[in-house]
């Protein structure tokens, strides 16, 4: 049990004690400047309220450059320049110390200790270096607990002046324009169309009872002299049927013109002329008359188209 007591204390008195706080690393020009790429240098910051003596204290690189050890005094919450090989690396503020070894520009890992060996700080940059730019000789500057790239502010407060990204600008979504409500024209009602009234037509008086006539033909033609304006009689008898009644009429025969006569020939013509009289029949009715004209016109159309026959025939027998 006392050896790893023993253990214990060599520890604690042999191995480092790395302690964080008072005095850190705050900003490198890694890059150096316009004027030149060997204008390299390294800010110390003093976080605490009191001065700290940085005799025998080391700020070295794990692969041996820069090693330097450091002297002089650093006031509280004050700020300690270390510039490479000359004074003319930051022109117009004076170098706090002067060192040698320069600063790869693919990346560094640096280790701060104070004269007791004890770590105070560690920059590790091994993988390349976390801010800084080479083109615009912005260096590298610690902002709390973050590495930032911005324009040099040696021996001044590292503010956080790095050029932000744009904010995006809000997009003004114009809202759509509300449909214009269309009026609704309503819909015409139908002129409902009076139905057409039905005229009454005049009823026609039917005949009470039909009137059957018989005509009984009997003709009998003479031969018509050359020079005579006129034909022989003939006659025919016309029996009319009304209702039950019987009654027969004469026909009186019928001249013919003379100019119809003179279309005749002469030698062997023969003319028939009929014209069919109706007689008063007192008992018939009105109905009974027109039906006796309307048969009185048929005879004669038969009797002239009987008439127009035997006058082919006789042309063609001549």
């Amino acid at each position: 049990m006392k050896w790893l007591f023993g253990l214990i204390g060599t520890a604690l008195f042999v191995l480092p004690h790395i302690v964080f706080g008072s005095v850190t690393v705050n900003e490198i020009a890694w890059m150096g400047n316009t004027n030149s790429a060997s204008d390299e240098w390294i800010e110390l910051y003093n976080t605490e309220g009191v001065d700290v003596d940085l005799t025998d204290w080391a700020l070295d690189a794990v692969d041996g450059t820069p090693a330097v050890v450091l002297s002089g005094l650093i006031r509280a919450n004050g700020y300690f320049l270390l510039e490479r090989t000359n004074d003319d690396s930051v022109s117009g503020i004076v170098a706090d110390q002067v060192y040698v070894g320069a600063l790869g520009n693919g990346g560094e890992n640096l280790s701060l200790k104070d004269s007791n060996g004890s770590v105070m700080d560690v920059v590790d940059a091994s993988g390349g270096w976390p801010a800084g730019d080479n083109d615009t000789k912005h260096t590298m500057q610690r902002v709390n607990s973050s590495w930032i790239t911005a324009a040099s502010t040696p021996k001044k407060e590292n503010v956080f002046s790095a050029t932000p990204p744009p904010a995006p600008i809000p997009q003004v979504i114009s809202p759509s324009p509300a449909p214009t409500p269309q009026p609704v024209s309503p819909s015409p009602n139908p002129i409902p169309q009076p139905s057409p009234v039905p005229v009454a037509q005049p009823a026609s008086r039917m005949p009470s009872a039909p009137v059957q006539v018989t005509a009984v033909e009997n003709i009998k033609s003479a031969k018509v002299p050359a020079t005579s304006n006129t034909v022989k009689q003939s006659q025919q008898e016309v029996v009319v049927n009304s209702n039950s009644q019987q009654k027969k009429i004469v026909v009186a025969p019928q001249k013919v013109r003379a100019e119809e006569s003179k279309k005749i020939p002469t030698k062997d013509s023969e003319a028939l002329g009929m014209q069919v009289l109706m007689a008063d029949v007192a008992s018939a009715d009105e109905g009974t008359k027109l039906y006796g004209w309307f048969l009185a016109s048929i005879l004669v159309g038969l009797g002239v188209g009987i008439l127009g026959v035997k006058i082919k025939n006789r042309y063609t027998t001549v």
